[in-house]
């Protein structure tokens, strides 16, 4: 869990070190939230390999997703938001 910001950026040159969130949207919009408590569930078990149960991806990330299907999914999770039903 991870809570406090500490810092919120939209430049990725300014992340040192600490504990951030990221978001990269699709239009390219970057946000990072460094937080300033971070507690391991102890509960929690690593699943797969890797740093805390992340295996790291091998490869380039790509979407899986055009940007007309993109926008498309967007707009029908908005209309179930405005319909109350998400």
């Amino acid at each position: 869990m991870a809570r406090g910001v500490v810092a919120v950026t939209h430049d990725p040159d300014d992340i040192g070190e600490g504990f951030w969130v990221v978001v990269l949207t699709f239009e390219g919009c970057f946000t990072a939230v460094r937080m300033g408590e971070v507690v391991q569930d102890p509960g929690a078990r690593a699943e797969r390999g890797g740093r805390n149960g992340w295996t790291p991806v091998g490869d380039r990330w790509r979407t899986s997703l055009d940007r007309v299907a993109y926008e498309t999914a967007v707009e029908e999770i908005r209309e179930r938001i405005a319909s109350g039903t998400v």
